[in-house]
């Protein structure tokens, strides 16, 4: 209070391709590989689904700006968010438990696919 308007940064834990599938195999209690694949293929897919897109409408989550985030992931400075407003963020095992129930729930994606998360919790 007092301080005026202002914007704070509220990035979270960063996580790389590995970490999300590490949480994914601890959450569903499935195997999840993972294929290593150069930063760049995921790229170059982005560029090209950006340019057909251009050509032929579809939705895709594969566009060039999302592939560059995905494979260059770039740390915020959370500091303010925490100091100032007291956020203090949930452990990323509940924010991919809660998004796996949330994907099934909604449809889309199978019980098989979700493991364990397809029982529903107590409380």
């Amino acid at each position: 209070p007092g301080l005026g308007p202002r914007r704070f940064v509220a990035g979270g834990e960063l996580l790389d391709m590995d970490d999300v599938a590490a949480l994914l195999r601890i959450a569903t209690g499935r195997r999840m590989p993972v294929i290593p694949t150069p930063g760049a293929v995921f790229r170059a897919v982005g560029r090209i689904a950006d340019a057909a897109r251009r050509v032929v409408s579809f939705d895709t989550v594969y566009t060039a700006e999302a592939m560059d985030l995905l494979t260059r992931p770039r740390p915020t400075d959370d500091a303010a968010i925490h100091a100032d407003l007291g956020v203090a963020y949930r452990p990323a095992i509940e924010t991919v438990e809660a998004m796996v129930r949330a994907l099934h729930h909604a449809g889309r994606v199978t019980a098989r696919q979700v493991g364990r998360l397809a029982t529903p919790v107590v409380s």
